[in-house]
Formats: structure tokens, sequence, C-alpha cells
């Protein structure tokens, strides 16, 4: 800015002379009623330490998001379960026996899949005409 110079070496002269150390004076301890301000002795603060009252409600909102949390996992958990025993055309109690032990292991990460029989080129054709 052009004006940065001009104003550093403004506030450099009232600083050297002096100035500036009497319009602090003036304008943020005695208009304001600098030094009156005296700390109270009775009681110096109110901060208490943290107790079970004080932090209680943050446990609430855990215990709640985690029970929801729970919910929807084992609802999943289920819908997976039924929609693949619907696939296969096995009973939902054998998939979901199948799933647990899988991730019960803790062997590997991925899990293997039944292909399903591979189609022919006619009943592909088939299939196709039918929509």
């Amino acid at each position: 800015s052009i004006y940065r110079t001009p104003l550093s070496s403004g506030i450099l002269k009232l600083q050297e002379s002096g100035i500036l150390h009497v319009l602090k004076e003036r304008w943020w301890k005695q208009k304001k009623g600098g030094g009156q301000c005296v700390e109270s002795k009775k009681g110096s603060s109110s901060v208490r330490e943290l107790g079970l009252a004080n932090v209680g409600g943050v446990f609430v909102v855990l215990l709640g998001g985690l029970a929801i949390a729970t919910v929807v996992a084992v609802l999943e958990f289920f819908w997976k379960t039924k929609k693949m025993a619907g696939e296969d055309r096995e009973p939902v109690c054998k998939e979901m026996l199948k799933e647990m032990k899988f991730a019960l292991s803790c062997r590997s990460s991925t899990k293997s899949v039944a292909r399903k029989p591979e189609l022919e080129n006619n009943d592909c054709l088939k299939i196709y005409l039918k929509l």
C-alpha cells in the first residue's frame, strides 16, 4: 500500500516522542477506570471438578448411539443373510450360521462365493427373446 511507509514512520515518531505512551495511559487506563478492578478474595473461581452429574449426558448419548448402531448392524446382517439364502435356496438359519462362522473365523478378509452355472448361448438367446 502507498500509505504503509508514511503511517509506519508516523507511528515510530509518536512512539519515540512518548506521545503514544501518554495516549495509551489516557484512553486505556484513565478513561476506562484503569487499575480500579480489584479481585474478589471470597470465591476466586467458580470452577468445580467434573463429576458424573456434569458429564452424564455424554454417556447417555453415547449409549443411545451404540444401541442404535447395534440394532442397525443386526438388521443389516439379517437382511443380507435372507437375501443370500433366497438366491441359493437354502434355509435362512443355515446361511446365517455360515455367515457367523466366516465373521468369527478371522482367517481371511474375502469370502468365496459359489458361482451360478453358466448359461449356454441358446439359453441366453431364449431369455433375450422373452424380454
